[in-house]
This record gives structure tokens, C-alpha cells and sequence, in this order.
């Protein structure tokens, strides 16, 4: 296990993130607006995330708008979706090309899905599944891809003790995880491939078929150099037994606020008041020559809308 906390002094701290970028503002609209309120899934700001095509996983577009353009926001699958009626947001940037398809158990449902009485989530006690499937766009070095949070501005940590025991837990679903929670720009992050609970690499991915991210992955398959697939929070591998104890999706619920299960002793926490109201990610990024450098393969932010209150406040500061 290698865990690696960094230290920082007030002036040693990580490239400074503007506060938007051309029509996306770090502050989403009102909840009000939100299609699926009181959740929210859109591109990162700032990381060169753009959405191409937004389409049912049968291939067809997605034609319903529902107010998902004027909020700027995604749709999210809420796991009982017919077979073939699963959304999935089709993005590049610069250094990857893919699809996300994001399941949160319980997503408030859309008109224009067709939906049955069974759930992806039925038997299982995971809260959240999202899928990646794309390519690279040049090649890159797999051990400098990592995964993880990072924020813009410091948080309000719970206690020490309370801190520690998170890290603790955290470091055995990531045993390379590296943490920095002094500086003005928090993040913690690890290996993408050893956090990812499902990796599959395909040899032909020119004829692949790109409509499946709805189906259950298995590994393992052939492997290659050119086309991938993650899974976070999705079945173990056939034939593998699942580590009990070590911590998963699980641990996330997103009933009332986007919250943290740690279990006995310690109870609840809530992400909201943990990270100031500044949304949880789904994301990867490429480690350039300084560890400090990040250029984002994807990033995409989750909110809720407890989250707002803070992150409203924390914009008419200028934070």
C-alpha cells in the first residue's frame, strides 16, 4: 500500500483554475431549472470536456429535450430503463474521444424514457454506476492516467481522527492514492486503472459495437492497445469473489445531499458541507512532467441541489 499525503506551503500550490470558461459558469442555474432535480450531471468547467451527441444506447438520438439545454445539464439513468432506452452522452476532448452512460439509483425519471418495473440496481447495494468507453486520441502512457476529486477552493474538513479514518478506508479501494488537502486547490488522487473496477481492452475497436454500455461487463477479454472501457461501481469480474471489506460506491447515497456511508463508528457525512458545496466528479486526467500538471481526459460534475446553497455563497465571495 502506497499511500502519499503532500504537504504544501501557502505560496507551493497547484496552477491556478479560472473561474469560467466560454458559456459555462462554475455556479449551475437555479435547482428550479434542473430536469431531474435534485440532481445535476454536467461537463466539468475548465477541462475541455465537450459534449458532441446525446442518444439512447439503441443508437438512436435523443430527441426530448426537457430542459436539458437551457440548464446545461445531462441526462441520468436511474437503472430501470428498457434495454436499448439508456442515455448516453457521446464527448472529446483533447485527448480522448468516448461515451459516458452515468446510473444513480433512483434518478428522478424522464417523459420521453421507456422504463420497466426491474433496475439494474436490484440486488445490489451500489448507489451510482458510470461507464467510459472510447479511445485516445494519441498515445499515452497508462501509469501518468489517474483518477479522483479535485476542488477550486478548500473545504470544511470534519475532525482529524475523522479525516484519518476516511484516508485509511480510501486507501485500500486505492492503494496508491495521494492525498493534498492543504492547499487552496484540494484533490486526491490515484491510478485510474487500479481504481476502476472494471477495465476492458478491445483489439478491433473500429468495429466494435458502440451501442452495449447498458449491457453487464465481465472481464476478463483480449486485450489491445487502442480502444478501452472503465466501469466504476459495477459487477466483480466472473469467477472473482468480492472483498467484503473493501469500500466501494457503495458508501455514496444520494437521497437527501450526496452523502458518505462510513459505516459504524463513525456514521454519515455529508459531500456538500465536506467540499463547501463544490460538486463531486466523475473524471480522469493525464499527468504531464510536473505532478501537479493535469490535462483532463474527462470531467464531469455531480451535484445536488443542497449542494447550491454553499456553492452560491461561495460564488458572491469570489471563491
Amino acid at each position: 500500500m502506497a499511500l502519499q499525503e503532500t504537504e504544501h506551503h501557502q505560496e507551493e500550490d497547484h496552477e491556478s483554475m479560472p473561474s469560467e470558461i466560454e458559456g459555462i459558469s462554475e455556479l449551475p442555474g437555479s435547482p428550479s431549472k434542473w430536469p431531474q432535480r435534485p440532481l445535476l450531471v454536467r461537463p466539468t468547467p475548465n477541462t475541455a470536456t465537450e459534449i458532441t451527441r446525446i442518444r439512447y444506447s439503441s443508437g438512436a438520438d435523443f430527441l426530448e429535450d426537457e430542459g436539458f439545454a437551457e440548464s446545461g445539464s445531462l441526462p441520468i439513468n436511474g437503472g430501470k430503463e428498457c434495454l436499448g432506452r439508456s442515455v448516453i452522452v457521446d464527448f472529446h476532448s483533447s485527448q480522448f474521444v468516448g461515451s459516458l452512460m452515468i446510473r444513480i439509483r433512483d434518478a428522478p425519471k424522464l417523459e420521453s424514457i421507456q422504463y420497466q418495473s426491474s433496475s439494474y440496481f436490484d440486488g445490489k447495494k451500489r448507489t451510482f454506476q458510470a461507464v467510459i468507453r472510447g479511445r485516445f486520441r494519441l498515445p499515452l502512457v497508462m501509469r501518468n492516467c489517474v483518477t479522483g476529486q479535485t476542488f477550486r477552493r478548500a473545504g470544511k474538513l470534519p475532525s482529524r481522527w475523522i479525516v484519518n479514518s476516511f484516508v485509511k478506508i480510501f486507501s485500500i479501494l486505492a492503494p496508491h492514492l495521494e492525498i493534498d488537502l492543504r492547499s487552496k486547490h484540494p484533490r486526491f488522487l490515484a491510478p485510474l486503472c487500479a481504481t476502476a473496477q472494471t477495465v476492458l481492452v478491445e483489439r478491433r475497436p473500429e468495429v466494435a459495437d458502440l451501442a452495449c454500455l447498458d449491457k453487464t461487463f465481465v472481464e476478463p477479454l483480449a486485450t489491445s492497445r487502442s480502444s478501452v472501457l472503465w466501469e466504476e461501481g459495477a459487477s466483480h469480474a466472473s469467477g472473482s469473489k468480492p472483498n467484503e471489506s473493501v469500500p466501494s460506491r457503495d458508501m455514496l447515497d444520494f437521497k437527501d445531499d450526496i452523502s458518505i456511508k462510513m459505516g459504524r463508528p463513525l456514521g454519515s457525512f455529508s459531500v456538500s458541507q465536506i467540499t463547501d458545496g463544490q460538486p463531486i466528479k466523475f473524471m480522469s486526467a493525464y499527468r504531464g512532467q510536473s505532478r501537479n500538471d493535469l490535462e483532463y481526459l474527462w470531467s464531469f460534475d455531480i451535484w445536488h441541489e443542497s449542494f447550491f446553497p454553499l456553492a452560491s455563497q461561495a460564488h458572491r465571495r469570489g471563491t
